[in-house]
C-alpha cells in the first residue's frame, strides 16, 4: 500500500509467529479443559454423600527441609507426597504413605533424592465432635531410599530402616474433601559405613541417621 508520499510500503505477515501464537493458544485451552474437567470429577465426587466411606486418597506437596549432616550438603528441595487410608475406626486410620523428597546439592555436591515408603496409623482428635476440622497424629515404619546423581564417577543409592511421625490439621469443604496442611518427620537409620561416600563430598561427613521434616498443604478424597 501507498504512504502519504505516495511510496509504496509492503506489510510482510509473520506466518510462522502466527502459528506458534495460535499453536499455543490450542494448547493453553487444553490445559485449561483438562483442569477444569478434573476439578468437575473431584467436586464431583465430593458433593455427595460422605456415607460408607471409609477409604481415602491423600495428595500433598511442599518443602522438604534437610538437617542435621544432610543440611551441609543440601538445601531445602521440595516434597510430593501420596497417602492410602483406611477408617476402620470413627478416629483411626490405617495409612501407607508415601514421599519422594528433592534436594539440591549444596556447593559442588550432587544432588539427592529420599525416597520414604511407609506403613502407619493416624488417630483424629476431633472425630467425635460435632466441627468440620480434624487434628490428625500419625506414626509409622517402613523404609527409605537415599539416592544421588553421580559425583566425581559414582553415585549413592542405598535402602535403609525408617520411622514417620506427623501431624495434619484439616478442613471439610464437602462431604467427601477435606484441603490440609501437614508437616512429617522421616527418622532413617542408615550406615556409616555406606555413607562415606558423603565424605568426598566438600563439608559432607559418613552418618548413621538422617532425620527430615517435609512440610506440606494437599487435599484428601474420600471414596
Amino acid at each position: 500500500m501507498k504512504n502519504r508520499s505516495g511510496v509504496i510500503q509492503f506489510t510482510f505477515i509473520d506466518i510462522k509467529s502466527i502459528e506458534e501464537n495460535h499453536m499455543n493458544m490450542n494448547v493453553n485451552h487444553r490445559a485449561y479443559s483438562l483442569f477444569f474437567v478434573l476439578m468437575l470429577i473431584v467436586f464431583s465426587a465430593g458433593v455427595t454423600q460422605a456415607q460408607d466411606s471409609p477409604i481415602s486418597l491423600e495428595v500433598r506437596a511442599g518443602l522438604a527441609n534437610p538437617t542435621g549432616d544432610l543440611a551441609d550438603i543440601a538445601e531445602t528441595g521440595f516434597d510430593i507426597g501420596v497417602k492410602a487410608g483406611y477408617l476402620f475406626m470413627p478416629a483411626l486410620e490405617a495409612r501407607l504413605d508415601g514421599d519422594v523428597e528433592v534436594l539440591t546439592g549444596d556447593g559442588n555436591a550432587p544432588d539427592m533424592r529420599l525416597w520414604h515408603y511407609t506403613v502407619g496409623l493416624g488417630y483424629d482428635f476431633l472425630a467425635s465432635r460435632n466441627t468440620p476440622w480434624s487434628a490428625v497424629l500419625n506414626g509409622g515404619l517402613g523404609f527409605t531410599t537415599i539416592d544421588t546423581d553421580s559425583f566425581q564417577g559414582r553415585s549413592f543409592n542405598e535402602t535403609y530402616f525408617a520411622i514417620n511421625f506427623g501431624a495434619k490439621v484439616a478442613y471439610n469443604i464437602t462431604p467427601r474433601i477435606d484441603v490440609f496442611a501437614s508437616s512429617m518427620g522421616y527418622v532413617t537409620f542408615a550406615d556409616d559405613d555406606d555413607t562415606v561416600f558423603f565424605e568426598n563430598i566438600p563439608g559432607g561427613t559418613a552418618f548413621d541417621t538422617v532425620f527430615s521434616v517435609p512440610v506440606t498443604a494437599g487435599i484428601s478424597i474420600r471414596f
